[in-house]
């Protein structure tokens, strides 16, 4: 938004010989994605995910304000603007849900999207899943979020829909 200063990241894809892809992006790097990436995962179509923090500030003033937020690029390296708003998806904090940065990120067989969340300084985390084009799943917990104990540290989506999270 106006006056507010946004991290961003970009993704480079390589070829096997590990030079850049001209067919992704701009020479093999892809459009900037407001969010410092902490996981990527690529999904059966073969789109790109990212998951990390948003890192928004005042411009020119010390702090800032952290929130989780998700992101998928399209076959081109742009911003798949069919997923979330214009391809990034913010997962607002809201009352004692505090998530600022993501602890995994894994795609389950039907495309649905599952992201940890861990909070600031609370010793608690929450498990998300999200549809394929970006919105919370509501047949999933409560609301698309089930609350986990411990800092989640690794996500793992296995066959049948089931998923693994190690947390300490």
């Amino acid at each position: 938004s106006k006056g507010r200063c946004a991290s961003t990241s970009t993704v480079p894809r390589l070829l096997p010989d590990g030079t850049p892809d001209p067919s992704f992006g701009e020479s093999g790097v892809s459009a900037a994605v407001p969010l410092s990436i902490e996981h990527i995962a690529v999904d059966p179509k073969g789109r790109i995910l990212v998951a990390g923090s948003a890192i928004y500030r005042p411009c020119g003033k010390n702090g800032s304000s952290h929130e989780l937020a998700v992101a998928r690029l399209g076959a081109n390296g742009g911003l798949d603007s069919g997923f979330g708003n214009e391809g990034v998806v913010l997962v607002r904090t809201e009352g004692e849900r505090e998530e600022i940065s993501a602890g995994g990120l894994a795609i389950r067989e039907d495309g649905t999207i599952l992201v940890l969340g861990n909070g600031g300084n609370r010793p608690t985390g929450s498990l998300m899943a999200f549809t394929v084009n970006g919105a919370l799943d509501p047949s999933f917990g409560d609301g698309g979020i089930v609350e986990s104990d411990g800092v989640s540290r690794v996500l793992l989506a296995l066959p049948g829909g089931r998923a693994v999270i190690a947390s300490v």
